[in-house]
């Protein structure tokens, strides 16, 4: 916005992708580390030393996938637990706030709102995904019945008040006209 307003830039496109059903496999750190030293080995026999270290089994056993932030090492849900706490924001404020959400979106849906949703064909699937398809209508009971997701037994945050593993993507257009 800056570029725009500075008039660096008449038309900047900002976009990112997220992808959560296929999330990263990683293998141990002192792989990576050995195949970091393979690329600045100097000479063959530094190169035969480091392959027999790599060729070791404990290095071709994968991490488990973490939808961690990388940063934090803290999972979302985690994050919404420790913020809901610090601001102090009830469970029963979060479910209601999540009802209302499933239900607007279900509204806008019905009345047409969202039809620039551009269907997507998944290879193997029989139909294409044309709708949203994270809505969940509930209720104050049902969500009632659920237990803590994150942080138990004393988180607030469940699965229905909470955001799914799904995949998506957005880009905005912004321009200076």
């Amino acid at each position: 916005a800056k570029d725009i307003a500075t008039g660096q830039n008449d038309i900047i496109i900002a976009g990112g992708v997220d992808f959560m059903s296929d999330v990263p496999i990683r293998y141990p750190r002192s792989m990576r580390k050995l195949l970091l030293s393979l690329n600045r080995a100097k000479s063959t026999p530094q190169r035969l030393g480091l392959v027999a270290k790599i060729l070791s089994f404990k290095n071709f056993v994968p991490e488990a996938p973490a939808i961690a932030e990388f940063s934090t090492g803290e999972i979302m849900g985690q994050s919404a637990d420790r913020l809901a706490a610090a601001f102090n924001v009830t469970r029963r404020e979060q479910d209601e706030y999540a009802i209302r959400s499933h239900l607007l979106a279900q509204q806008a849906t019905d009345k047409g709102y969202l039809d620039d949703i551009v269907p997507m064909h998944i290879s193997g699937a029989p139909d294409a995904v044309s709708r949203d398809n994270g809505i969940r209508v509930s209720t104050i009971e049902q969500m009632n019945k659920l237990k803590p997701a994150f942080i138990k037994p004393h988180g607030t945050v469940t699965a229905a008040s909470s955001s799914f593993l799904t995949d998506g993507a957005s880009a905005s257009l912004i321009t200076s006209v």
